[in-house]
């Protein structure tokens, strides 16, 4: 489990919420437009949903908020992923 602090993916993720995880260890088979934790070298930490890039080398990065643009992510850039399974809200 880990906590999130993010404003792009509201209404449906919150600040402060807990999403609990299955670590991918093949992520060959992706199922997208899901919710993932993804560690990038770059930006650290992200929670988006994924969808196929443009070519192999890239996924892209959606935010629930539609006020954050979507945007490419090299896939060489990824250091692990890990898909989000549940969520804890608390009150």
């Amino acid at each position: 489990m880990i906590e999130i602090i993010v404003t792009s993916m509201d209404p449906n993720f919150k600040n402060c919420d807990f999403v609990a995880c299955t670590i991918l260890r093949n992520s060959n088979f992706m199922q997208w437009n899901r919710c993932y934790i993804i560690a990038t070298k770059e930006q650290g930490i992200l929670l988006k949903r994924l969808l196929p890039g443009e070519d192999t080398s890239h996924l892209v990065a959606v935010s629930d908020n539609k006020e954050f643009p979507p945007f490419k992510i090299p896939v060489d850039d990824i250091t692990g992923i890990a898909m989000v399974a549940g969520l804890i809200r608390l009150e």
